[in-house]
């Protein structure tokens, strides 16, 4: 009887240490253009204005990125790493960003995360006003 128990125990507890009260995480997929053409490398962010999640990253790839988050409205900010070459005094390649202020440090992008796998944000920067 004991030797039945004890594996039963064990497997339980296993099972109950998986489940860490960690918040949900959605997958949110899209692409992201930048004067009508792909972001070829850069970074999507996106942080909860009121703080309750913590901020989620991805790496953009030839304008497309794949991140999972909370569900709840977002702030999206958005940064291109556009390569100005090798700098010899540095050593190494030199990026810059080339998405001006108002698209990430003071976003103006918005998105409401719905609880499901099949949230898609498409971002075709600059936006028309």
């Amino acid at each position: 009887m004991f030797s039945r128990v004890v594996p039963a125990v064990l497997l339980a507890a296993l099972v109950a240490g998986c489940s860490d009260g960690s918040p949900r995480l959605y997958r949110v997929t899209g692409t992201v253009t930048w004067q009508g053409k792909p972001v070829g490398a850069g970074v999507i962010n996106f942080v909860d204005p009121a703080g309750q999640s913590p901020a989620v990253s991805a790496k953009i790839v030839d304008g497309r990125f794949e991140a999972r988050t909370t569900a709840g409205p977002k702030s999206v900010q958005v940064y291109n790493q556009r390569d100005l070459g090798f700098n010899k005094e540095m050593n190494q390649h030199v990026f810059t960003n080339d998405v001006p202020t108002e698209y990430n440090a003071r976003s103006t992008l918005a998105y409401e995360v719905k609880p499901s796998d099949d949230n898609v944000y498409d971002a075709a920067l600059p936006l028309k006003k």
